[in-house]
């Protein structure tokens, strides 16, 4: 308790000292000296040569001074230098939404000293990637389709193939008649037209 309360103190001190321009020190000196304290032993009229050490530092930001205090290893004084702050940030690329066909994209920035961030909008590209994904063929009384899927957004559109124009028949065999029987005539589809 009695060293938390001499920290105390000397902090106290430290900054009565820098107010009054130091006239205390050969005062706080003397106190250490009373209290057992050899390093505060310090003759009359001495200059006290302050030991500064770090003891707690604050790093400056793009938008906020940064602070390091100093405290004297012997006496507590305390001082306390402020870092500027930077005035630039350090943006780095925090997200990405790939723009599509019809839909702008976007990319998000976040500084990685302080937080601020933006976003820069990618212009949709307006040009569709279009491949067939369904085909249902025509026939010869029926209209096919074909159906095309953008491989990007998903949009899509048929196609309308139309039928092919009624049957085409072509002779494949002939049985001529005579007097005592009836002739027969066989017919097929023609070459690719088909019938359903």
């Amino acid at each position: 308790m009695k060293d938390h309360f001499r920290r105390w103190l000397a902090l106290f001190m430290a900054v009565v000292m820098i107010i009054t321009g130091g006239a205390v020190r050969t005062h706080m000196k003397r106190l250490r000296a009373s209290e057992g304290d050899a390093s505060g032993t310090v003759e009359e009229g001495q200059e006290h040569q302050h030991n500064y050490v770090e003891t707690s530092r604050t790093e400056a930001t793009c938008t906020a001074d940064g602070v390091i205090t100093y405290t004297c290893s012997e006496c507590g004084a305390v001082q306390v230098t402020t870092i500027a702050a930077t005035g630039q940030h350090a943006y780095v690329e925090s997200g990405r939404t790939e723009p599509t066909c019809t839909t702008d994209g976007h990319v998000d920035y976040t500084c990685s000293m302080c937080g601020a961030a933006y976003s820069e909008t990618i212009a949709a590209t307006g040009q569709h990637s279009y491949a067939e994904t369904a085909r249902t063929e025509a026939t010869c009384t029926a209209d096919g389709s074909v159906t095309y899927t953008c491989s990007v957004c998903g949009d899509s559109y048929t196609e309308e193939i139309p039928s092919l124009g009624g049957h085409s028949y072509a002779e494949t065999a002939r049985t001529e008649a005579s007097c005592e029987a009836d002739g027969q005539r066989d017919l097929h589809l023609r070459g690719l037209r088909r019938c359903v």
